[in-house]
Parts: C-alpha cells; structure tokens; sequence
C-alpha cells in the first residue's frame, strides 16, 4: 500500500459514510486533537491516529453517545488476522481512557468533609471498524464475528471497480511526480481533518490527463447511488442503487409487504435488494458467504437461513428520501420467505 493509495481508500469510505448522514468529528480536546498524521484520539496508554473518524446519524436511548473509528485498509491482499486484533486492542484502549488528576487521587483519601471531583467531560463510546479493498481472511472473519468488529469490503464486487481502477490511476500517476504526490496527500489531510477542514486554504489537486478529476467524478457518482443498510447485528452494508438497466437485468417481483434480496447465479458474492421500484446491489459480507459455502446441495437451503436471520429487518439510510425522514426500516417480506420455503420443498 502505497502513501497516496491509503489515503484515496480513506477519502472514499469517509465521503459515502458523510453522505448517508455520518458527521465529522472534529478536535475535542483534550480527547481529540489534531497531529502531523491527522486527527488523533487519546487512549489509556497511547493516541492513536484516526483514518475515519465520525458520528452516527442517530444515537441510541439510554446509551452513551458513540462514535465510529474506521481502520482503512488498502493493501493488495485480503487482510488477515493481525490487524482484526489490532483493531480489537485500539477499541479497548480508546474505551478505558479516563483523567485522573493528582488532585482527583488525593480528593479521594479523604471525601469526607469536602466535594468530590471529577473530570466533567462528555464520555464517548467507541466503535471500531475495518474496511479493506481486498477482502479479509478465514481467521480475521471469525476474530471479528466472535468481538463484534463490523468488518466493510469492497473487494469482488464490479459496483466498486470504476473507483478502483480511478484510485490506481491517481496512486501511479502521484508515484510518476513528486509534486502531484505531495499536492494530493495535503489536499487529502486538509479534507480528513474533522469540522474545521475549511480554514485550510489548500488548492485542488490538477492533472494534465483528468485522472484526479476522475477519481473525485467516481466518488461523487458512489454517493449519489450509494445507501448505508445497517443490519441488527451491527453489520454495515454499502447499498449500491442500481440504474433501470441495471435493475433490468434482475427481474424480481416486488412484494407489498416488505423487500426480497435475492442472490446472482453468475457472481455468488453479489445480491440484489428489491424493495418495490427500487433496487440496490451489495456484496454479501465476508463472514455470511462463508456460512454459505457448503457446497450444491445446500446452497438454496442455506440462502434461505441467511435471509431470515441477517436480513430480515434493515435499517436503510437512503439518499432518496427526505431530511425529514432519511431513514427507513426494511422487513423482509413474509410471502417471499414464505414462497423460498415451498420451492425449496417442492425441488
């Protein structure tokens, strides 16, 4: 991975998170601050640098308020165990951090008599992510299952392969001039550095052939189709809106009582979601294609198990609708279910 590479896959996950209603952290010291890698975040024993870092579109009742950490991974291969553990660590030592006080530990000798004190600031719980542009190993899948590490891939999917190859263009063409290369990773840093990222004066990146151009024309193009669906178990999925031609090509009925997803005979990672004239494309995630690799014979037995324990209520962040109502919960519909089982029985 490449300096410039990393940097282009943090852009692009960042900017379809903000899109979907995510906002940006900015500093909140002495939490949060910003240093020469970008925007840092205290843990109980070091800070660490943030690839993406954000707030959810909602928080939870009764709940500390969260924030998203997401660990950006653009390497050539699928990512293994070592960094899902890494992950695990930094979300553990981003939780245990506290101020104490000199002060505060002798206060606590002797709290009769006196107030005690404490540090009166906004506590956060963190959530930690992985995205990678390849995948993820055997091993990082069930670390991450067994934690709750939301793990995010754009690998084998052809809905992210324009991105892909405009972020291949930009990193050779960077590593071809020095001076596009440093041009582009502080335009970068000025973008990835929280709310304030507007009082850095620092011109947009040019290339002679429109390369950068591209890849920033292939981001703007994701967002505009791209949902965020969020599945009870805290997994996130990149929604892709398929255009008419598209959706063409994938002739699923609708059902008045909720959506059907449905699984590609040519490509087994790649799923449609019908929900009544709309339809999305998504990569079915690392860890529930592996569940569904147990050969022929209990392929469609084994689809139908995965509909109804992962998908059979969606949370969709959808930029179709309104800022009034930009979230909508999916149930998957009855009949559908209910017509798998008997063609299943039926053979």
């Amino acid at each position: 991975m490449t300096a410039v590479k990393g940097k282009l896959f943090e852009y692009l996950v960042r900017q379809l998170l903000l899109a979907r209603g995510f906002r940006p952290v900015g500093e909140d010291r002495p939490l949060v601050y910003r240093g020469s890698a970008g925007l840092m975040v205290q843990g109980l024993g070091q800070p660490h640098n943030a690839d993406v870092l954000l707030y959810p579109p909602y928080q939870t009742p009764f709940y500390y308020p969260t924030r998203l950490l997401v660990e950006c991974k653009c390497y050539r291969d699928s990512i293994g165990l070592p960094i899902v553990r890494n992950a695990l660590g930094l979300r553990e030592d981003l939780n245990h951090f506290e101020i104490v006080t000199e002060e505060m530990l002798e206060n606590r000798q002797s709290p009769r008599g006196r107030r005690v004190k404490y540090d009166t600031r906004r506590r956060w719980l963190y959530q930690v992510a992985v995205a990678s542009v390849d995948g993820f190993k055997d091993t990082a899948v069930a670390f991450a299952q067994a934690h709750r590490i939301p793990l995010i891939s754009f690998a084998q999917s052809s809905l992210f392969e324009p991105v892909r190859a405009a972020m291949e263009a930009v990193d050779q063409a960077a590593q071809a001039d020095s001076a596009l290369k440093r041009a582009i990773l502080d335009w970068l840093r000025a973008q990835m550095g929280g709310e304030d990222r507007y009082n850095l004066r620092i011109a947009e990146p040019v290339t002679e052939d429109g390369t950068w151009e591209a890849f920033l024309d292939e981001v703007q193009a994701l967002q505009n189709r791209t949902s965020i669906g969020l599945l009870d178990d805290g997994t996130i999925l990149f929604l892709v809106k398929l255009e008419p031609h598209e959706a063409a090509q994938n002739q699923h009925r609708s059902y008045e009582d909720g959506c059907s997803i449905h699984w590609s005979s040519g490509n087994l990672r790649y799923w449609v979601l019908r929900d009544g004239n709309r339809s999305y494309g998504f990569e079915l995630p690392e860890e529930m294609f592996r569940q569904w690799q147990t050969g022929e014979a209990q392929k469609y037995r084994d689809a139908l198990r995965l509909k109804e324990d992962y998908f059979s209520r969606i949370t969709l962040f959808d930029p179709g609708r309104t800022e009034r109502t930009p979230v909508q919960i999916l149930r998957l519909s009855r009949t559908f279910l209910e017509e798998a089982a008997r063609n299943l029985r039926n053979g």
